[in-house]
């Protein structure tokens, strides 16, 4: 994995190798200030999968994770 730290406000995980995704998928994650206080956060994935375990989370994740992980990341903040 490599991760790029280069634009402000945001960091990028890339695949560089590994038996599950395809080297090149991503995830980007950018936050930005709201004028009530906090940050706002946006999330990017871009996964491609290399064999079918990988292909069923990947799956998955685009199902039932923006429900899952928006719920899971606003208890994280929240506690910061």
């Amino acid at each position: 994995m490599a991760y790029d730290w280069s634009t402000p406000d945001s960091v990028t995980l890339t695949v560089t190798e590994s038996d599950a995704l395809k080297s090149g998928s991503f995830m980007t994650l950018t936050a930005t200030p709201r004028a009530e206080g906090g940050s706002a956060v946006h999330g990017v994935w871009e996964q491609t999968s290399k064999n079918l375990t990988a292909l069923i989370g990947v799956a998955l994740m685009r199902v039932i994770g923006p429900r899952f992980l928006s719920s899971y990341y606003k208890k994280v903040y929240d506690a910061l």
